[in-house]
């Protein structure tokens, strides 16, 4: 074989070998999920763009949590933690201040690895589509009106970051 057909197939062979499990710019784990083990809607969407949104209703409040960039890591994805962002976490707190989380996919649900100071390191199970806040009212024995929040799947898009 000649020195430059010998370039040629080795040129080829790092184009395709470069090329491989690339799908047009799609992110695999690009998709909206819900938080089941919450007691409220938090619902989270990762934006095949690189940005995400995360959203906690209750009927109290309601609001973006959280928002920022997450990027492919050799196991599923990294979000990009920022000085004083709070993530959703289980036991104690109802959200922390987090210094790393970590993203991957089983089953079609999103498993997502944190740490905090305040919490130690959790892990949480999402599973697709978003929840919203559903709001029943009632009566205590005392006549004062109390609202108690759940959650139910819904259809409604998270609002996208506004971005600084």
């Amino acid at each position: 074989m000649s020195l430059a057909r010998s370039i040629v197939v080795v040129a080829t062979a790092a184009l395709l070998l470069g090329a491989c499990g690339k799908s047009g710019g799609s992110a695999p784990l690009a998709g909206v999920y819900h938080l089941e083990a919450g007691g409220e809607a938090t619902s989270l969407e990762l934006r095949g763009d690189g940005t995400f949104t995360l959203r906690r209703d209750s009927c109290e409040s309601s609001g973006v949590l959280t928002c920022g960039d997450w990027t492919p890591a050799p196991t599923g994805a990294r979000v990009r933690a920022v000085p004083g962002m709070y993530w959703p976490t289980p036991g104690r707190f109802p959200s922390a201040v987090v210094k790393r989380i970590s993203l991957s996919s089983l089953g079609g649900d999103l498993i997502v690895v944190g740490e905090s100071e305040w919490a130690g390191t959790f892990t949480e199970r999402w599973v697709p589509g978003r929840a919203c806040a559903v709001c029943t009212e009632h009566v205590s024995k005392t006549g004062s009106k109390y609202v108690v929040s759940s959650a139910q799947a819904c259809a409604e898009p998270l609002p996208a970051c506004a971005r600084m």
